[in-house]
């Protein structure tokens, strides 16, 4: 299959008056385009040897049946394209979402995966000091426990614990995951899988990240979905729902594992962002949409904020933590008010009390060194704002800090 494909894509290139070198530097959706047209035409060849084939089938079963006096019978269908169904290596083992999770829950309260495979190279590597929170577990553990759902959606603000959630649990779970990032360029058959040029010249078909999660029967994320153009997400409407699917360019069909899950993150509900925050994102597909569990997130409550800074920053005092987090509800209500174009999410509120306790530690006994909090502060979120806007942020700052 391969061969017939490098020949037909070296034919069609050399009607486009183009070479295997012209490809290297060729745009991407030029070279998507020529996929595609040569993707077509293997599939018209495959279609006509297909018919070939079942009509020699069917003579032969009548010659044979002639032989021993039987009468015609209809031919058994005959799977002549290849078939890849998923192998899960991985085997099945109860959680307590308590011990799991470190949720105020009885230990009772248990939750069971098909495919806990803790030795695979892409299961994540566990933060000690995450956090989680029940609100968000629970919204995860129902989508995993509901039979026939294959598709989560989770959105909220940037830096919200969205992506971290699936990658934590991930790790806590033995979950192999595979994390791609979305942007607007991206098109389906970067997820499904796409031909690359190879050491010899030739094209090969390697799996996108969506076909590798179906075969290894595990999770797979997309980061950043709502920035995607809505034809390319459409183009997995099948997938989200766990059904086989056909790849185009090899004619192969994929049999997703029933432990197979895609997770998508965004900064929007999919119908667009008409606040103007987050640019570049797009209304999804509504077909594609409604096809997901979806779940809204939001910046932890405050006493989960400050304990988790005192898990990243134990050596701080536990007033500067406390207010931190005050400090960052402010700046948080003036960026959805569109004062300010920066926000300080949770994210960016633990590089900031990391950075601030490395810089006290290291000015210990240095004289002349500036202010821990205030030089960690520009280096986590003020030098990311305009001029006008750090000044206001700084004198957000001195009203929860003291002088500058």
């Amino acid at each position: 299959m391969k061969t017939t494909f490098n020949q037909i894509f070296s034919n069609v290139l050399e009607l486009k008056g183009k070479t295997l070198t012209d490809v290297a530097t060729m745009p991407q959706r030029t070279l998507q385009a020529l996929r595609r047209e040569a993707a077509a035409q293997v599939m018209a060849k495959l279609s006509t040897i297909r018919t070939l084939r079942i009509e020699q089938e069917k003579k032969a079963l009548e010659i044979q049946a002639a032989k021993v006096g039987m009468s015609k019978k209809k031919p058994s269908t005959v799977e002549l394209e290849p078939t890849k169904s998923a192998k899960p290596k991985g085997q099945a083992k109860k959680f307590s979402l308590a011990e799991t999770f470190g949720l105020n829950v009885p230990k009772s309260v248990t939750i069971t995966l098909n495919n806990h495979n803790p030795k695979h190279p892409l299961v994540p590597k566990a933060d000690p000091n995450y956090v989680f929170r029940s609100s968000n577990v629970s919204d995860l553990c129902t989508f995993l426990q509901l039979e026939g759902e294959t598709f989560m959606y989770v959105y909220g603000p940037t830096g919200c614990g969205k992506s971290s959630l699936i990658i934590e649990a991930a790790a806590r779970m033995g979950i192999p995951l595979y994390v791609v990032t979305g942007h607007s360029r991206m098109e389906t058959p970067e997820l499904i899988g796409t031909y690359k040029l190879n050491k010899d010249g030739g094209m090969d078909w390697i799996p996108g990240p969506v076909t590798a999660a179906a075969l290894e029967d595990c999770w797979v994320l997309i980061d950043e979905i709502d920035l995607l153009d809505p034809a390319a997400v459409a183009g997995l409407n099948g997938v989200t729902e766990g059904r086989s699917y056909v790849v185009p360019e090899t004619g192969e069909l994929i049999v997703p594992g029933p432990n197979f899950r895609i997770f998508a993150t965004g900064n929007t509900s999919g119908a667009g962002d008409k606040t103007g925050l987050y640019q570049g994102t797009l209304q999804q597909n509504l077909a594609f949409m409604d096809r997901a569990f979806t779940a809204e997130f939001a910046y932890p409550d405050a006493d989960v904020e400050v304990g988790i800074l005192e898990k990243v920053a134990p050596t701080m005092l536990q007033e500067f933590r406390e207010r931190m987090v005050k400090f960052a509800n402010e700046i948080r209500e003036q960026f959805i008010n569109g004062q300010i174009e920066v926000t300080l999410s949770t994210r960016t509120l633990v590089r900031w009390a990391r950075t601030a306790s490395f810089y006290k530690a290291a000015w210990a006994n240095a004289k002349g060194a500036p202010e821990p909090m205030l030089h960690a502060f520009d280096r986590s979120l003020g030098f990311r704002a305009e001029k006008e806007s750090r000044q206001a942020l700084h004198e957000v700052y001195q009203r929860h800090f003291g002088t500058i």
